[in-house]
């Protein structure tokens, strides 16, 4: 995995990804938990996000950040 200095770094699967006109909504499953990570269409297609592919929910004090390898 890459190195991040957050400390609550989940591991989980991609459920699904829920697209809107300029923002997505990604649906990450952890241990059975949604979790849901709101980021740009163009960071989705970055990241090439997948349903189903293995990604880590990285949260903060305000967010839900996604790390893929």
């Amino acid at each position: 995995m890459s190195k991040i200095s957050a400390c609550n770094v989940l591991d989980g699967t991609v459920a699904a990804i829920h697209q809107g006109p300029t923002t997505s909504h990604v649906e990450i499953t952890v241990q059975g938990i949604k979790l849901i990570a709101s980021m740009t269409n163009e960071s989705v297609k970055a990241l090439n996000l997948k349903e189903g592919m293995p990604a880590h929910a990285v949260i903060n004090p305000n967010d839900v950040l996604l790390l893929v390898d």
